[in-house]
């Protein structure tokens, strides 16, 4: 399984593989107001509508938990939306900031065509794992898939 891992999970008779690490860039649709601000913090920032990663998953667990460390509350106006071109369509359209899982080898969009804000704030991330059961063989086609995966994070990084 390729999944973002919540860290301080148990992990008994499983193995763990990090292949990369997910960040969250900050971006607004053209002409958003909150781009005219100098290092805005999530304090700044919460009054706008927001786009987040899915509720109940890692993404959205890390922003909450950055709101909660900045004493922010999370923003009242936020929709949460699973599919990353659903995000870009609503930032194309409309007037949004969005919190987006960002890794060069994972973004099908170049960072130029984004409106990236410069959020005052520590880096949020997670780790995606390859997790398995210990003591398994894997097969020469899942050994083939992970060399690839990890040639695609190394020539992106």
């Amino acid at each position: 399984m390729l999944n973002a891992l919540d860290e301080n999970e148990p992990n008994d008779g499983l193995a763990y593989e990090k292949l990369l690490e997910i960040d969250v860039i900050f971006v607004a649709s053209n002409g958003h107001p909150a781009l005219e601000l100098v290092n805005p913090t999530l304090s700044d920032l919460a009054k706008y509508h927001w786009l987040f990663p899915g509720a109940g998953g890692p993404p959205f667990q890390k922003l909450r938990a950055a709101f909660k460390r900045t004493d922010t509350q999370l923003p009242e106006d936020v929709s949460t939306i699973a599919n990353r071109q659903v995000i870009f369509s609503l930032l194309d359209e409309g007037m949004y900031l969005a919190a987006i899982p960002y890794h060069p080898s994972c973004l099908e969009r170049n960072l130029t065509d984004l409106n990236i804000i410069n959020v005052n704030i520590e880096r949020i991330s997670w780790p995606i794992h390859l997790i398995r059961r210990e003591h398994t063989i894997l097969s020469p086609a899942l050994l083939a898939f992970i060399a690839q995966i990890k040639n695609i994070v190394a020539q992106s990084t």
